[in-house]
């Protein structure tokens, strides 16, 4: 590919040009006006209204792709329980049956085609989502069935105090092991301080 900075040949695999050294992760924007291909299936989705959010739908596998931002919308319009059950049924309802798909560890974001991060939805809930930090998010219908089915349940506020609770106790973890961390760097400074001096005064006196 051409870096649109330079113009110069790069590599589609990094996200920096190899001449300019711009970011061109930023510079890869997608075309409102054309279809995504689906991270898994590698076909061309479909647009359809959830929740009053359109997104991209995947009829092979019925995994959706959201837009960076869409996914804070669609989580926003389904926190309403019937709104969540009626989109649990409308999701049953557009699955096909027997249309499996081998995926690989990591899929490729379909805007800028980086290899996307996986993460946990909610930080506990061992639902894992596919992220490009630039471009969206790709979740898998299985996936999505089951963060439904959590909102749905009324759990899904008591996840959330779970998630920042644990973020709290690691924040404690970690300051305590900073801490930790300073005192032994005080005490070994101590040390180096006393035996600089130990070693000044016998310098002076000649026993060195």
């Amino acid at each position: 590919m051409k870096c649109p900075y330079c113009h110069k040949s790069t590599s589609e695999l990094g996200k920096k040009c190899v001449h300019c050294g711009e970011d061109l992760s930023e510079s890869i924007e997608r075309d409102n006006n054309a279809l995504v291909k689906c991270p898994l299936c590698t076909v061309n989705t479909e647009i359809i209204n959830l929740a009053g959010v359109e997104l991209d739908y995947c009829y092979k596998c019925g995994g959706i792709w959201f837009d960076k931002g869409e996914i804070k919308q669609f989580r926003d319009a389904v926190v309403d329980q019937d709104v969540c059950k009626d989109m649990t049924t409308t999701l049953k309802e557009m699955s096909l049956i027997n249309q499996e798909t081998e995926r690989a560890d990591y899929l490729k974001c379909p805007v800028c085609d980086q290899l996307m991060s996986q993460r946990n939805f909610v930080d506990i809930s061992s639902i894992i989502i596919d992220r490009c930090a630039d471009h969206g998010t790709w979740a898998e219908q299985e996936d999505l069935l089951k963060i439904l089915k959590i909102v749905e349940s009324g759990n899904y506020e008591g996840l959330l105090e779970k998630a920042e609770y644990k973020k709290k106790r690691e924040l404690e973890t970690r300051l305590r092991k900073i801490e930790g961390n300073q005192s032994h760097l005080n005490t070994e400074l101590s040390r180096v301080t006393k035996f600089q001096k130990i070693h000044f005064i016998l310098d002076f006196f000649g026993f060195t």
